[in-house]
């Protein structure tokens, strides 16, 4: 297993944040248990600014976001495991889809034309994981 460190300074106070670029490629699941088992999650990006920073750090590649959709909740807004709403401004044309059933792309990666799109969960994508700091996921 491979990964290396990225670092850039928060917003927020002089800590140092760290994203985690992984170079093996797993479901979106996998993915997420790969991040909580080094006491981190996949990444959140909340703005374009943070979509640059990861992409800058890691390189411009699909990863995947620790954006979902429960099955009960179809049709509604994509959201972080922080609970935020994956912004708007990110997303794909045309994207989050529609589709439901096993068709449904109920997880959110994002691409390396830095835009966020809905996939199915059980591809496979790069996991870039991020610290957990103040109890929610932030980038910057």
């Amino acid at each position: 297993v491979n990964y290396f460190v990225c670092s850039w300074p928060t917003s927020f106070d002089s800590d140092v944040r760290n994203i985690y670029c992984h170079d093996v490629k797993m479901p979106w699941v996998e993915a997420q248990t790969f991040c909580e088992d080094r006491g981190q999650t996949l990444v959140a990006p909340k703005s374009i600014q943070d979509v640059d920073k990861i992409q800058d750090k890691c390189g411009k590649q699909e990863i995947w976001t620790s954006g979902y959709q429960y099955l009960a909740e179809q049709g509604k807004p994509f959201k972080y495991l922080d609970r935020t709403v994956v912004p708007k401004t990110l997303w794909k044309n045309n994207k989050p889809g529609k589709a439901s059933g096993f068709r449904s792309e109920d997880c959110a990666k994002l691409g390396s034309n830095g835009k966020v799109y809905d996939a199915k969960c059980w591809s496979e994508s790069l996991p870039v994981c991020q610290d957990q700091a103040y109890g929610q996921n932030h980038l910057v």
